[in-house]
């Protein structure tokens, strides 16, 4: 799990220095970020949930993982004036704007209880849906700075899924995707770990 964390924070220490006098974005991008970083705490809480439901450790390591996502994704909104979805009430662990999330969050919480197998379950088909978004984010975005955040959160949450999907095959299950085509999931398992770009 340390090497999991070494990759994530290699991944986000190579994104580059935001200017202080910052360009503008779009509409789309301030929405795309306000989406992701609601994203992020879904997954944070989530994974936290799963290590005090079923005491693996895997799970508080991919937590603090999301943490860091959903703060590098705050600081760039403030960097770009984009006011953060994560306040007030919203700051609570388990509570978002977004409904979407929201019955997101709540979905995979009840499914991924029943046991560990069923945790790890929920967290990859969370992991296909965040590769899906930030992917889709990258394609409606032209910032270069936005663009490159999140090519390389999809990267780290490549190599989430690989992880956990390598753990389900551990303990003898099958994993069929649910979000992303067969292919992707392939080519994402037998890519090696890393940095996108790179």
């Amino acid at each position: 799990m340390k090497t999991l964390i070494t990759i994530t924070l290699a991944v986000l220490l190579s994104l580059p220095v935001l200017a202080q006098n910052t360009e503008s974005i779009s509409e789309t991008e301030k929405s795309s970020l306000i989406f992701m970083a609601q994203e992020e705490k879904v997954a944070e809480d989530f994974y936290l949930e799963m290590y005090k439901a079923h005491g693996l450790s895997f799970f508080r390591s991919i937590s603090k993982s999301e943490s860091k996502h959903k703060e590098l994704l705050l600081q760039v909104m403030n960097k770009f004036g984009v006011p953060s979805p994560l306040t007030g009430d919203y700051s609570t662990a388990g509570k978002f704007k977004d409904k979407e999330l929201q019955d997101l969050y709540t979905d995979l919480l009840r499914k991924g209880s029943y046991s560990v197998l069923d945790g790890l379950i929920q967290s990859a088909r969370f992991e296909e849906k965040d590769i899906k978004d930030l992917g889709r984010f990258m394609e409606s975005s032209t910032n270069e700075y936005v663009v490159s955040t999140f090519g390389k959160l999809k990267k780290v949450s490549e190599n989430h899924l690989k992880v956990i999907v390598s753990n389900i095959k551990s303990r003898g299950a099958d994993y069929v995707p649910a979000v992303l085509t067969t292919e992707e999931l392939n080519k994402i398992m037998n890519d090696s770990f890393g940095i996108a770009g790179k």
